[in-house]
């Protein structure tokens, strides 16, 4: 028998490799093991300078805020004060606007966007927020920019001025061409005498031309200032969000020095400053009036459990306590806003219904009268009552509303302020 002895004498050392391999891994391992350990231990100590770091940023941004807050309260003007410009305002105040005297805090506003500060207006519904804006377009020459979500409340607007002699377009989609291309060429006439215009954020978003025009109107010196109207549509936590609101945050990159300013009834802090840093204005000047509207009387009725006589008590309502004053009854759906008015309108209530699947303008198939031709026909006292869905909302600005009944409560609080707000506007002072 033939032993190959090369086999016999390799085979203990093959073993002792192979064990020497096994401790060899296992050290590595534990190396690896004890790395791993030192970058977490790392890490942690990363994470905690960090929180470190981030803390003393905070301080100092805070100690830098609290300096500049006492810088600008040192240099800040009375802006109850004597103004270059008090005269012409007082004259305007009169004369085109035909009113006797400001409500509280309209002067400041008004003399706050004429010295090119930014603003932050929070003002009640029917508080006068629209009159420190068009007042101050009137003082200088060129035009303000007035962004909007609603159309029919910018085209009474636009009504509203022209009969008191002042010039103001509306830029929509409905809007003719052919005004469309005088609006844009007046942006940058100095001759011009457009002094407001009023556009949906959709439109300043996607308009190209648009901003173009802004822009030549900027070099040329003739863009006042830039109105954001309903502010609070900028902020997911606001109860109107609009996406496009979102986006114009680009007006204070491309017109640093155009003041602008951001109006509102409703927002709560954390509202606040999502408009002012969707805005860029966190420097902005901070107008607050109380939102206690002593002027009105709130009462809560029982529902009765049938529609009928649900209807019934508001009719009842109308005519005993507001026989021939306007008034607004606010519905959940279209169908219960329709079945609404056609109940007061079978009692003899000059009533008509609005909701958002109206057309803007005409008449509709079903011989419907559109949304502008409904608000035209309230505000002028045709329609005694409008049965509206929330698309009849922010804005309105009918000084003798005497009633708002909701037939079905609001979505939340700040819906239902906003909502009775419309009513008594014409009480001077609140």
């Amino acid at each position: 028998m033939v032993v190959d002895l090369t086999e016999v004498e390799d085979a203990p050392a093959g073993e002792a490799g192979r064990e020497s391999e096994t401790a060899s891994l296992a050290s590595l391992r534990e190396a690896l093991a004890r790395k791993r350990k030192e970058r977490r231990e790392a890490e942690r100590k990363v994470a905690a300078l960090r929180e470190e770091e981030q803390d003393l940023e905070l301080l100092i941004e805070g100690i830098e805020d609290q300096e500049e807050s006492a810088r600008r309260a040192r240099n800040r003007p009375d802006w109850a004060g004597a103004f270059k410009w008090d005269q012409q305002v007082e004259r305007l105040l009169a004369q085109t606007f035909r009113l006797p005297g400001f409500r509280p805090l309209q002067r400041e506003v008004i003399n706050a966007t004429l010295s090119k500060w930014d603003t932050l207006v929070l003002m009640p519904t029917g508080g006068g927020k629209s009159l420190v804006y068009m007042l101050p377009a009137l003082v200088e020459a060129g035009v303000t920019l007035v962004v909007s979500p609603l159309i029919s409340l910018m085209h009474d607007q636009v009504t509203q001025l022209a009969e008191v002699g002042v010039r103001a377009e509306l830029l929509c989609q409905h809007t003719d061409k052919d005004l469309v291309k005088r609006i844009h060429d007046d942006l940058c006439s100095p001759k011009s005498d457009l002094r407001l215009l009023y556009a949906t954020p959709e439109r300043v978003v996607k308009s190209k031309t648009l901003i173009s025009r802004l822009e030549k109107a900027h070099k040329q010196g003739l863009l006042q200032r830039i109105v954001i109207d309903e502010a609070h549509c900028i902020s997911q936590w606001g109860h109107d969000w609009r996406q496009d609101y979102t986006k114009l945050g680009f007006f204070k990159k491309q017109f640093p020095e155009v003041p602008i300013m951001a109006l509102t009834a409703t927002a709560t802090r954390k509202v606040e400053e999502d408009i002012k840093e969707s805005l860029h204005t966190q420097k902005c000047e901070r107008f607050c009036k109380s939102v206690d509207r002593p002027n009105l009387q709130y009462e809560v009725q029982l529902k009765a459990p049938s529609a009928d006589e649900a209807n019934q008590a508001i009719y009842d309502v109308i005519a005993q306590r507001f026989p021939a004053q306007p008034g607004i009854v606010y519905c959940f759906s279209k169908k219960e806003a329709e079945t609404v008015a056609h109940f007061l309108q079978g009692k003899g209530v000059r009533a008509k219904f609005y909701h958002a699947d109206l057309d803007l303008y005409g008449t509709d198939a079903r011989g419907n009268s559109g949304r502008m031709e409904v608000f035209e026909q309230w505000s002028k006292g045709r329609v005694q009552v409008v049965v509206a869905t929330i698309a009849f909302g922010m804005g309105i600005n009918k000084l003798d509303v005497r009633f708002v009944i909701h037939h079905t409560m609001s979505k939340s609080i700040s819906a239902y302020y906003q909502e009775a707000g419309r009513a008594g506007r014409c009480v001077p002072d609140y």
